[in-house]
């Protein structure tokens, strides 16, 4: 359900053509986000983005072109009113609204749907997304 921040929200296809540029038929399985659009849209145009660490986005086409290797993000991070979520690699914490079940931790790569039977139980992992969500709340809260 779009507005959420479980997989059934955030997985969409994100389709990009550039003939000469990006190779044809290629496909990728890393998460972009809406957030890399205005990096991306801004250096096409000749310009550039102050880095910022409180907003997250990054110009995608050395991903796509092969200039870089590896995935733009090391991490992304959703909200949505009172619901939020951390992706690190396959492990996803999500924290929802107050009228869905408890928060989880849930590996993607295994299963994708996000049930309470599907939690995976890592108190280490768990604790750092939690800790790693909770700072980057606090930072965009003071920005506002």
């Amino acid at each position: 359900v779009k507005g959420q921040v479980y997989e059934g929200g955030i997985r969409v296809p994100f389709i990009a053509c550039w003939p000469g540029t990006i190779p044809l038929n290629q496909v990728v399985d890393f998460p972009v986000s809406t957030l890399d659009l205005l990096p991306t849209s801004v250096e096409l145009a000749g310009g550039t983005v102050k880095s910022d660490p409180g907003y997250p986005g990054t110009n995608i086409v050395p991903y796509l072109t092969g200039e870089k290797e590896g995935e733009p993000h090391e991490m992304i991070i959703w909200r949505w009113r009172d619901q939020a979520a951390i992706r690190q690699g396959d492990f996803k914490l999500v924290e929802p609204a107050s009228l869905i079940p408890d928060p989880g931790l849930f590996n993607i790569k295994q299963k994708v749907n996000e049930i309470p039977e599907n939690i995976n139980h890592n108190d280490e992992k768990e604790g750092f997304l939690r800790d790693t969500l909770a700072s980057w709340n606090d930072a965009m809260v003071n920005k506002l």
